[in-house]
């Protein structure tokens, strides 16, 4: 099955989505600082592209539930919109773990990162209070990744992720750029089952300034990435994303089910939804 997904990855340059659309549409979720969100923002309006996010889409810049009081008292609203943007393309932004640092204490790593359904991405106050198994402060914003608890009927709670909930089989691409983004396993399960013909970029390790892989990476394609990113090979895009390996920033992509990833042994690839073997991690 793997084989045929990799052969499906790089030779059936199908794409998948609106055929011959030269408009996309994109939407941002921020949790932390704004500066790659509209970096990335100023790209794809280059690009002629349209930010359909809830509530700011029209906006010149990302607003970010960073630590704006009242950008993030408005969260709830914001989150009940996003179920209903159909996007191209999302790029997702900001602390990226387990809902508590005390979590990652344990003895044994692969456990934690194939065991770990509660994981998320989370803005500044949450990070500075219930994190860190603190008093919760005011303004907490945390989001799920590695769980979803959708109904038939469904209003979100406050940590739900507004994106999960049905299939979005027409999104082409999303970036995540947060700690780990890529690393846990139920987050990579969700992803492939919500997205499952988009090309997912995120991270194997801690997040510093992977927006500086990024932007090289994809100005090399051009605007014909976004419209049809399955026309560059994965393995090549991963290589562009990692011109070297080191303990930050280690990008990972995932096509078809298939992740193309830098590890500790050169580049590799293996089934995106399975856990990890404790000889990989």
């Amino acid at each position: 099955m793997l084989g045929a997904a990799i052969a499906r990855s790089v030779m059936d340059l199908v794409e998948t989505g609106t055929l011959n659309q030269k408009t996309l549409k994109v939407a941002f979720m921020e949790f932390l600082m704004s500066a790659d969100s509209n970096a990335m923002k100023q790209l794809w309006l280059q690009h002629g592209f349209r930010d359909v996010s809830a509530l700011w889409g029209d906006q010149p810049g990302v607003p970010t539930f960073r630590n704006d009081m009242s950008v993030i008292a408005r969260w709830s609203e914001f989150q009940w919109a996003m179920q209903d943007c159909d996007a191209d393309w999302y790029y997702l932004s900001g602390h990226h773990s387990r809902r508590h640092a005390s979590d990652m204490a344990h003895d044994d790593y692969v456990d934690i990162v194939n065991q770990s359904r509660d994981v998320g991405f989370f803005n500044e106050p949450y990070h500075h209070g219930t994190w860190e198994d603190l008093p919760e402060e005011e303004g907490e914003v945390y989001m799920r990744m590695g769980e979803d608890v959708w109904d038939e009927v469904y209003e979100p709670t406050r940590h739900d992720n507004p994106l999960y909930g049905r299939v979005r089989g027409e999104c082409k691409g999303v970036f995540l750029v947060g700690c780990n983004s890529l690393t846990y396993t139920h987050c990579r399960q969700r992803l492939v089952e919500y997205f499952p013909n988009a090309v997912i970029v995120g991270t194997l390790s801690t997040e510093s300034n992977s927006i500086a892989r990024i932007l090289p990476a994809v100005r090399h394609y051009g605007k014909n990435f976004f419209l049809n990113p399955k026309s560059v090979d994965p393995m090549e895009l991963c290589k562009r994303l990692n011109p070297f390996h080191g303990a930050l920033d280690r990008m990972g992509v995932i096509s078809d089910n298939v992740l193309y990833y830098h590890g500790a042994g050169g580049f590799q690839i293996r089934t995106a939804s399975d856990p990890w073997d404790s000889s990989e991690v």
